[in-house]
Formats: structure tokens, sequence, C-alpha cells
């Protein structure tokens, strides 16, 4: 109705700004450049062609400068999403484990790290559910050596060394909010990572 009545109107896109930027892990990790509709600057391309078309309508991600487990925290109603996380859905090979969650790919190790920095207890029916386990049934995933590798090469490297060229679209003011996200957000994964005992 307000869009109706001459207002502009606002179109929240919603996801965690890890997996919004979702920066590669490794240098080898090319796959992760085709999963970016919610990276900041492809919402500013598409506010572009909205904009263009005479549209009155703002496109926000709110949770931009949000790891996953700041959104479930500042949660408004933590009741409902204590009753529902479980039965949301973050797994990239979802359909693939028969609409299971895997437990070891990005989004699903975002996921688990998410709940534990929540600090409510998972309740996600995982497919793999021990990270820390190095077994031919475990094997074929190189998300969590991956993350790990991550994790050491920022322990090592520093942040921004690891980061590289991963922010250099945004525009000049975002970078260090985003860079500090990523930075956070990373930490969740290591602390999850931890806890299984990943090496």
């Amino acid at each position: 109705a307000r869009y109706h009545e001459g207002e502009t109107v606002t179109l929240y896109v919603c996801e965690n700004g890890y997996i919004s930027i979702n920066p590669p892990l490794t240098v080898a990790r090319l796959g992760s450049l085709s999963t970016r509709t919610t990276h900041p600057v492809f919402l500013r391309h598409v506010q572009q062609i909205v904009d263009a078309a005479g549209l009155r309508l703002r496109i926000e991600n709110p949770y931009q400068h949000k790891t996953k487990g700041e959104m479930v925290a500042g949660c408004a109603d933590q009741s409902l999403l204590k009753a529902e996380a479980a039965s949301s859905t973050s797994c990239g090979r979802y359909k693939v484990y028969g609409y299971r969650h895997c437990g070891r790919c990005v989004p699903c190790q975002v996921r688990r790290a998410a709940f534990l920095a929540w600090g409510v207890a998972d309740k996600t029916d995982y497919v793999f559910k021990d990270l820390g386990r190095d077994d031919p049934d475990y094997a074929g995933f190189d998300d969590v050596r991956s993350a790990a590798m991550a994790i050491a090469e920022v322990k090592m490297e520093g942040l921004d060394n690891w980061l590289g060229a991963t922010l250099s679209s945004v525009p000049p003011d975002d970078v260090a909010p985003l860079t500090a996200m990523v930075g956070r957000g990373l930490a969740e994964i290591a602390a999850l990572h931890r806890k299984y005992g990943v090496k």
C-alpha cells in the first residue's frame, strides 16, 4: 500500500555477512565466486537496475555486517528461533543427502558455528556429525580442511593478508567493517573446529 501511495519501500534481502561475502577459504577455491547473490556489490548493481527502471524500491541486507552467530544472538524473538532453528535449511548439499544437512560444507560449518556462538544446542540432523573425524566415510569434502587452512593462515599471516583482494570491489568506507565481520565469522568457525578437534 505504501508503494502505491508514492513512498519508497524497502526490500529486505536477509543473509549473514560472512556468507554474503563468501571469502575464498584458499587460493584454489574459485567456487566462492559462484554464490554471491547477496554480496554488497551484486545488490548495488541490482539497485542500479531497479533505480533505472524507475521503481521506488530500496534493496537492503540488514545483516551485511553481522556473522550468523551475531544474527541469531540478536534475534528479537529468541523463543521462536530456538523452537524453529533446527528446521531451517543452510546446507549446500541438502538435496544430495536426502534433504538432510551434510554438516561439513561451508554453509553447514557457518550454521554449526552460529549455534555454538549463540550458546544454544544444535538439534540439526547432520549426516556427518563429527568434524574432527578423518576416515573414509568422512572423506570426499575439502570444506573442513579448507576452513582449517584459512584459520591457520589468518593466525600466521593476518586477516588482511588472507583476504587479499576479496573486498576490493566494495565501497572504500565498507572495507573496514566488512573485514572485521569476516574476521569474527572465521573466529566462529575456528571455535567450532576447536570443539571437534579439527587439526
